[in-house]
Protein backbone atom coordinates (compact mmCIF):
# COMPACT_ATOMS: atom_id res chain seq x y z
CA UNK A 1 0.00 0.00 0.00
CA UNK A 2 2.62 2.71 0.99
CA UNK A 3 4.00 2.35 -2.54
CA UNK A 4 0.40 2.67 -4.10
CA UNK A 5 0.43 6.03 -1.84
CA UNK A 6 3.44 7.18 -3.13
CA UNK A 7 3.14 6.92 -7.09
CA UNK A 8 -0.60 8.17 -6.77
CA UNK A 9 0.67 11.37 -5.42
CA UNK A 10 2.39 12.40 -8.50
CA UNK A 11 -1.13 11.29 -10.37
CA UNK A 12 -2.62 13.96 -8.73
CA UNK A 13 -4.33 15.62 -10.82
CA UNK A 14 -7.54 16.43 -13.56
CA UNK A 15 -7.20 13.85 -15.72
CA UNK A 16 -10.47 11.47 -14.22
CA UNK A 17 -20.89 -6.59 -6.58
CA UNK A 18 -21.29 -9.43 -6.88
CA UNK A 19 -20.42 -12.05 -9.57
CA UNK A 20 -20.35 -15.45 -11.82
CA UNK A 21 -22.21 -18.78 -12.26
CA UNK A 22 -19.96 -21.42 -13.17
CA UNK A 23 -20.85 -24.38 -15.94
CA UNK A 24 -22.33 -27.04 -14.91
CA UNK A 25 -20.10 -29.91 -14.34
CA UNK A 26 -19.68 -32.30 -17.77
CA UNK A 27 -21.76 -29.51 -19.82
CA UNK A 28 -22.64 -25.78 -20.52
CA UNK A 29 -23.77 -22.80 -18.93
CA UNK A 30 -27.19 -22.52 -18.45
CA UNK A 31 -29.60 -19.86 -19.87
CA UNK A 32 -28.86 -16.83 -18.21
CA UNK A 33 -25.35 -17.75 -16.52
CA UNK A 34 -22.33 -16.59 -16.46
CA UNK A 35 -19.25 -18.49 -16.52
CA UNK A 36 -16.54 -16.70 -14.02
CA UNK A 37 -13.53 -19.37 -15.37
CA UNK A 38 -14.09 -17.96 -18.79
CA UNK A 39 -14.91 -13.84 -17.41
CA UNK A 40 -11.77 -14.02 -15.48
CA UNK A 41 -9.34 -15.40 -18.72
CA UNK A 42 -11.26 -12.48 -20.86
CA UNK A 43 -10.44 -9.53 -18.21
CA UNK A 44 -6.81 -11.05 -17.72
CA UNK A 45 -6.48 -11.55 -21.46
CA UNK A 46 -7.45 -7.78 -21.73
CA UNK A 47 -5.31 -6.54 -18.64
CA UNK A 48 -2.14 -8.37 -20.09
CA UNK A 49 -2.41 -6.38 -23.76
CA UNK A 50 -2.49 -3.36 -22.08
CA UNK A 51 0.29 -4.18 -19.96
CA UNK A 52 2.14 -5.74 -23.16
CA UNK A 53 1.77 -2.41 -25.16
CA UNK A 54 2.68 -0.26 -22.63
CA UNK A 55 5.76 -2.40 -21.99
CA UNK A 56 6.31 -2.06 -25.84
CA UNK A 57 5.71 1.49 -26.23
CA UNK A 58 7.94 2.30 -22.74
CA UNK A 59 10.75 0.49 -24.10
CA UNK A 60 10.61 2.05 -27.70
CA UNK A 61 10.76 5.69 -26.58
CA UNK A 62 13.47 4.83 -23.77
CA UNK A 63 15.75 3.13 -26.34
CA UNK A 64 15.29 5.31 -28.95
CA UNK A 65 15.73 8.23 -26.94
CA UNK A 66 12.59 9.35 -28.41
CA UNK A 67 11.58 13.49 -28.06
CA UNK A 68 8.89 14.86 -26.99
CA UNK A 69 7.54 15.32 -31.00
CA UNK A 70 8.70 11.81 -31.34
CA UNK A 71 6.72 10.15 -28.57
CA UNK A 72 3.68 11.44 -28.77
CA UNK A 73 2.12 9.56 -31.64
CA UNK A 74 2.93 6.38 -29.77
CA UNK A 75 0.91 7.90 -26.46
CA UNK A 76 -2.25 8.73 -29.35
CA UNK A 77 -1.58 4.85 -30.46
CA UNK A 78 -2.37 3.20 -26.93
CA UNK A 79 -5.91 5.48 -26.56
CA UNK A 80 -6.56 4.01 -30.11
CA UNK A 81 -5.62 0.58 -29.08
CA UNK A 82 -7.71 0.49 -26.00
CA UNK A 83 -10.52 3.00 -25.65
CA UNK A 84 -10.94 2.21 -22.20
CA UNK A 85 -7.91 4.24 -21.75
CA UNK A 86 -8.75 8.20 -20.29
CA UNK A 87 -4.88 9.20 -20.62
CA UNK A 88 -1.92 8.53 -21.07
CA UNK A 89 0.87 10.24 -19.52
CA UNK A 90 5.27 10.31 -19.98
CA UNK A 91 7.15 11.97 -16.78
CA UNK A 92 10.64 12.66 -17.03
CA UNK A 93 12.83 11.40 -13.97
CA UNK A 94 12.03 14.33 -11.74
CA UNK A 95 8.41 13.46 -12.08
CA UNK A 96 7.93 16.39 -14.38
CA UNK A 97 5.02 15.88 -17.18
CA UNK A 98 6.02 15.81 -20.42
CA UNK A 99 3.75 14.76 -22.89
CA UNK A 100 0.13 13.79 -22.65
CA UNK A 101 -2.22 12.46 -24.25
CA UNK A 102 -5.57 13.17 -25.50
CA UNK A 103 -5.39 16.85 -26.04
CA UNK A 104 -7.14 17.56 -23.47
CA UNK A 105 -4.79 17.12 -20.91
CA UNK A 106 -2.08 18.80 -22.77
CA UNK A 107 -2.88 21.95 -20.36
CA UNK A 108 -0.81 19.93 -17.69
CA UNK A 109 2.32 19.47 -19.57
CA UNK A 110 5.23 20.88 -17.82
CA UNK A 111 3.76 21.38 -14.27
CA UNK A 112 6.17 20.03 -11.50
CA UNK A 113 4.63 17.03 -9.54
CA UNK A 114 5.30 17.00 -5.94
CA UNK A 115 7.71 14.48 -6.13
CA UNK A 116 9.46 12.19 -8.96
CA UNK A 117 8.05 9.11 -9.79
CA UNK A 118 8.71 6.06 -7.71
CA UNK A 119 7.73 2.32 -8.47
CA UNK A 120 10.52 0.90 -6.74
CA UNK A 121 9.62 -2.25 -4.13
CA UNK A 122 11.61 -2.69 -0.78
CA UNK A 123 13.99 -0.28 -2.39
CA UNK A 124 14.62 -1.82 -5.16
CA UNK A 125 14.62 -0.87 -9.00
CA UNK A 126 11.63 0.93 -10.43
CA UNK A 127 9.16 -1.62 -11.72
CA UNK A 128 5.82 -1.78 -13.29
CA UNK A 129 3.25 -1.17 -11.32
CA UNK A 130 -0.76 -1.32 -11.06
CA UNK A 131 -2.16 1.13 -8.87
CA UNK A 132 -5.09 0.37 -6.56
CA UNK A 133 -8.20 1.94 -6.91
CA UNK A 134 -9.06 5.63 -6.60
CA UNK A 135 -10.76 8.69 -7.75
CA UNK A 136 -9.86 10.49 -10.24
CA UNK A 137 -12.47 13.45 -11.99
CA UNK A 138 -15.24 11.77 -10.29
CA UNK A 139 -14.78 8.68 -10.87
CA UNK A 140 -13.35 5.13 -9.99
CA UNK A 141 -9.68 5.06 -11.73
CA UNK A 142 -6.51 2.78 -12.07
CA UNK A 143 -3.23 3.20 -13.16
CA UNK A 144 -0.93 0.76 -15.37
CA UNK A 145 3.08 2.39 -15.25
CA UNK A 146 6.41 1.52 -16.36
CA UNK A 147 9.30 3.19 -16.03
CA UNK A 148 11.84 4.47 -19.06
CA UNK A 149 14.68 2.05 -18.36
CA UNK A 150 18.03 3.37 -20.49
CA UNK A 151 20.46 1.17 -21.84
CA UNK A 152 22.49 1.94 -18.60
CA UNK A 153 19.96 1.25 -16.69
CA UNK A 154 18.84 4.28 -15.46
CA UNK A 155 15.39 5.73 -15.22
CA UNK A 156 14.86 8.46 -17.58
CA UNK A 157 11.06 8.97 -16.18
CA UNK A 158 7.57 7.00 -16.34
CA UNK A 159 5.27 6.18 -19.23
CA UNK A 160 1.46 5.54 -17.47
CA UNK A 161 -2.03 4.71 -18.64
CA UNK A 162 -5.18 6.07 -16.91
CA UNK A 163 -8.01 3.65 -17.10
CA UNK A 164 -11.59 3.24 -15.59
CA UNK A 165 -12.39 -0.06 -14.41
CA UNK A 166 -16.40 0.14 -14.64
CA UNK A 167 -15.88 1.25 -18.85
CA UNK A 168 -13.53 -1.43 -18.83
CA UNK A 169 -15.11 -4.69 -17.31
CA UNK A 170 -18.48 -3.35 -19.04
CA UNK A 171 -16.80 -3.57 -22.87
CA UNK A 172 -15.52 -7.12 -21.79
CA UNK A 173 -18.20 -8.00 -20.44
CA UNK A 174 -21.38 -6.45 -22.60
CA UNK A 175 -22.28 -9.53 -24.20
CA UNK A 176 -21.75 -11.83 -21.17
CA UNK A 177 -23.67 -9.87 -18.70
CA UNK A 178 -26.96 -9.25 -21.74
CA UNK A 179 -30.03 -11.10 -20.60
CA UNK A 180 -28.21 -12.59 -17.52
CA UNK A 181 -29.98 -12.36 -14.03
CA UNK A 182 -26.17 -13.21 -12.16
CA UNK A 183 -24.89 -10.01 -9.98
CA UNK A 184 -21.18 -9.15 -11.11
CA UNK A 185 -18.71 -7.58 -9.21
CA UNK A 186 -14.73 -7.35 -8.32
CA UNK A 187 -13.15 -6.23 -5.49
CA UNK A 188 -9.84 -5.68 -4.46
CA UNK A 189 -7.70 -7.79 -1.80
CA UNK A 190 -8.32 -4.16 0.86
CA UNK A 191 -12.53 -4.67 0.33
CA UNK A 192 -12.02 -2.11 -1.83
CA UNK A 193 -14.93 -2.39 -5.18
CA UNK A 194 -13.46 -1.76 -8.34
CA UNK A 195 -16.70 -2.66 -9.85
CA UNK A 196 -20.77 -3.11 -9.93
CA UNK A 197 -22.44 -4.53 -13.05
CA UNK A 198 -25.26 -2.26 -11.67
CA UNK A 199 -22.79 0.83 -11.44
CA UNK A 200 -23.35 1.25 -7.51
CA UNK A 201 -20.53 1.31 -5.14
CA UNK A 202 -17.56 1.59 -7.28
CA UNK A 203 -14.69 2.82 -5.01
CA UNK A 204 -15.92 2.47 -1.78
CA UNK A 205 -14.83 -0.40 0.37
CA UNK A 206 -17.12 -3.45 1.45
CA UNK A 207 -15.72 -3.74 5.11
CA UNK A 208 -15.92 0.28 5.98
CA UNK A 209 -19.34 0.86 4.11
CA UNK A 210 -21.98 1.83 6.42
CA UNK A 211 -24.37 0.55 4.24
CA UNK A 212 -22.95 -3.00 3.93
CA UNK A 213 -22.58 -3.55 7.70
CA UNK A 214 -25.97 -5.30 8.35
CA UNK A 215 -24.86 -7.77 5.87
CA UNK A 216 -22.92 -9.96 8.36
CA UNK A 217 -22.65 -13.17 6.04
CA UNK A 218 -21.53 -11.33 2.97
CA UNK A 219 -19.03 -9.30 4.99
CA UNK A 220 -17.61 -13.05 6.64
CA UNK A 221 -18.21 -14.00 2.72
CA UNK A 222 -16.28 -11.23 1.11
CA UNK A 223 -13.18 -11.88 4.08
CA UNK A 224 -12.68 -15.34 2.45
CA UNK A 225 -12.84 -14.12 -0.72
CA UNK A 226 -10.04 -11.58 0.04
CA UNK A 227 -8.03 -14.03 1.72
CA UNK A 228 -8.15 -16.48 -1.06
CA UNK A 229 -7.87 -16.70 -5.28
CA UNK A 230 -10.35 -18.83 -5.73
CA UNK A 231 -13.48 -20.18 -4.06
CA UNK A 232 -16.99 -20.49 -3.55
CA UNK A 233 -19.97 -18.98 -1.11
CA UNK A 234 -22.48 -17.76 0.18
CA UNK A 235 -24.47 -14.83 1.58
CA UNK A 236 -27.60 -12.64 1.43
CA UNK A 237 -27.80 -9.18 -0.16
CA UNK A 238 -30.10 -7.00 -2.57
CA UNK A 239 -31.62 -8.55 -5.45
CA UNK A 240 -32.57 -7.04 -8.78
CA UNK A 241 -35.13 -4.93 -6.78
CA UNK A 242 -33.19 -3.30 -4.53
CA UNK A 243 -36.29 -3.33 -1.89
CA UNK A 244 -35.60 -7.46 -1.56
CA UNK A 245 -33.16 -9.47 0.10
CA UNK A 246 -32.61 -12.80 -1.20
CA UNK A 247 -29.99 -15.85 -0.49
CA UNK A 248 -27.12 -16.27 -2.80
CA UNK A 249 -24.52 -18.13 -3.44
CA UNK A 250 -21.16 -17.23 -5.38
CA UNK A 251 -18.00 -18.29 -7.37
CA UNK A 252 -14.59 -16.04 -7.59
CA UNK A 253 -11.32 -16.77 -9.52
CA UNK A 254 -8.43 -14.03 -9.18
CA UNK A 255 -7.01 -11.64 -12.02
CA UNK A 256 -4.06 -9.34 -11.67
CA UNK A 257 -0.63 -7.74 -12.69
CA UNK A 258 2.72 -6.58 -11.47
CA UNK A 259 1.41 -7.83 -7.55
CA UNK A 260 -1.75 -6.40 -7.83
CA UNK A 261 -5.01 -8.53 -7.54
CA UNK A 262 -8.67 -8.41 -8.51
CA UNK A 263 -11.23 -11.09 -7.51
CA UNK A 264 -13.56 -11.76 -10.04
CA UNK A 265 -17.03 -12.25 -8.33
CA UNK A 266 -19.81 -13.78 -10.02
CA UNK A 267 -23.44 -14.44 -7.86
CA UNK A 268 -26.84 -15.38 -8.35
CA UNK A 269 -30.06 -16.31 -6.48
CA UNK A 270 -29.96 -19.59 -4.65
CA UNK A 271 -32.06 -22.30 -6.03
CA UNK A 272 -31.89 -21.21 -9.98
CA UNK A 273 -31.38 -23.36 -12.44
CA UNK A 274 -27.41 -24.19 -12.76
CA UNK A 275 -26.51 -22.69 -9.59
Amino acid sequence: MKKTAQYLTILAIALPLLAGCASPKGGQSPRGSLDVDEIAQRIQTVLDEMDRNLAQAARDIAAQGLSLPESRPLLSKLISEHPDVTAVVRTDAKGVIRCVEPSFYRRFEGMSLSEPARMARDNGPPAPLLTHVFQSEGFCSIDLAHPLTVADGQTSGTLFIRIRPSRFVMDVLHKSLRGTDCDCWIIETDGHVLFDRDGRDGGSNLFEELSYQPFEDLLATAREIVAEPEGSGRYRFYGPEMGRIVPKRCRWRTVGLHGTEWRIVVARETGLLGF
